[in-house]
Formats: C-alpha cells, sequence, structure tokens
C-alpha cells in the first residue's frame, strides 16, 4: 500500500513540474520601445489590439498602459499575453496628460502619435495588417513618435 501511495505521489509530483515547464515556455511578451519624443514632459499612452476587429476602437483594446516620459526613450513590456498571434500598438504623447489625443481642425492631432511598423499613412490609421507584428515569445519592437 506504501509502494502504491508513494507511485501515486511520485506521480502527481512530475505532473505538476511537467505542467509549470511547460506554463514557461509558453509565455508571450511585447516590449514596446518608443523613441523620438521633442519634448520629455507628460506621458505616453500606449494601446495594444489584438485583431483587425478591435483595432483602433477603444472599448475593445486587448491592453492599455500609461508610461511617464522622463527621458527621450521609454519601454513598457505587455507581458502573459494570451497566445502567439499577431499584435498592433498605437501609441500617442499625451504632453497634457489628459489621456485623449487632443485633435484640432477637421480632426487632425495634435500630439505626437504612431502605429507598430513605423507606419503612418496621412489622413487614417494603418490597417491592422499593416502594423500588426508576430509574436511567439518574447518579442520588441521599437516605434518612432513623431
Amino acid at each position: 500500500m506504501k509502494k502504491i501511495v508513494c507511485l501515486i505521489t511520485g506521480f502527481i509530483c512530475i505532473l505538476n513540474l511537467l505542467t509549470a515547464s511547460n506554463m514557461n515556455e509558453n509565455t508571450y511578451s511585447l516590449e514596446v520601445v518608443v523613441s523620438g519624443f521633442e519634448s520629455i514632459e507628460g506621458q505616453l499612452c500606449i494601446a495594444l489590439y489584438n485583431s483587425e476587429e478591435s483595432w483602433i476602437v477603444d472599448e475593445l483594446v486587448y491592453r492599455n498602459a500609461v508610461v511617464e516620459v522622463t527621458h527621450t526613450t521609454v519601454t513598457h513590456t505587455f507581458s502573459e499575453l494570451s497566445a502567439p498571434g499577431f499584435y498592433a500598438v498605437a501609441i500617442f504623447h499625451d504632453e497634457n496628460r489628459n489621456e485623449k489625443m487632443d485633435t484640432g481642425l477637421f480632426g487632425m492631432p495634435l500630439e505626437n502619435y504612431a502605429f507598430s511598423n513605423n507606419k503612418k499613412p496621412l489622413f487614417r490609421p494603418p490597417a491592422f495588417e499593416d502594423a500588426a507584428v508576430f509574436v511567439n515569445g518574447n518579442e520588441t519592437i521599437e516605434i518612432f513618435c513623431k
């Protein structure tokens, strides 16, 4: 009887170790490195999207972050992403800290903004497929905010 209990206990321990190691292997993160700030005032608002349907829809953002701009380069990591796949990032430099993109005449942005892959077409955001990056592990992207 003791041998059976020891075997079952050993089996459970091995399963726990295998499960824990698989969880560590299947972690996904996206490090976003942003540079090109005209000033080191305010904050950087970062939105991460995980589908074409949610792209640039505030209510459907996958993850977001607000990071203080204290240097000419700002870094933020979105960790524990749910799965490998395509993700796209939209950012803006919120110098007045009101956490919204200020716009002027005809809705043109007054604050600097950018997208992953440094795509920036005129008069509209890029398509999700143009801004999307594939994440299959721990990835880093660089965005120039101008």
